[in-house]
């Protein structure tokens, strides 16, 4: 059974682990104010569905089973379907705080549409003895 208290726990527990403000995460969220926020961590009041699984898309958690901590099934973003590169990667951005997710996000971006507008990717000016077929 959900309780308003593992729903507040967890909605805590992830935004820490995110690095993230409750006014950063209200940003984000749209329509709701940082004390908002409080009162969710807190268990005074609870988030409907689409803020719910706003919060989801926010701390990184496939489905709000995940937020809860409860097993999931299925294919998730976790070790099942991402290798250990892609799993270091994840894990990395996940312990940066917003400000840096925000550089790499853009950085990234960048440079895959670099990469697709090339026509070949081993010309790319970051060097031709990177292995891409790894």
């Amino acid at each position: 059974m959900v309780t308003k208290e593992r729903i507040a726990q967890s909605l805590l527990a992830a935004r820490k682990k995110s690095g993230l403000k409750q006014k950063e995460v209200a940003q984000r969220l749209g329509n709701f104010s940082d004390k908002t926020i409080s009162t969710w961590e807190k268990g005074i009041s609870q988030p409907d569905a689409e803020p719910l699984l706003k919060l989801c898309e926010i701390y990184g958690f496939a489905t709000i089973n995940e937020l809860l901590g409860y097993s999931v099934s299925g294919p998730t973003l976790s070790t099942e379907i991402l290798n250990h590169d892609e799993q270091e990667l994840v894990n990395n951005y996940r312990g940066l705080d917003s400000g840096c997710r925000k550089i790499v996000y853009c950085t990234v971006q960048q440079l895959l549409a670099y990469i697709h507008k090339s026509e070949n990717k081993k010309d790319a000016e970051f060097g031709t003895d990177y292995n891409f077929d790894d």
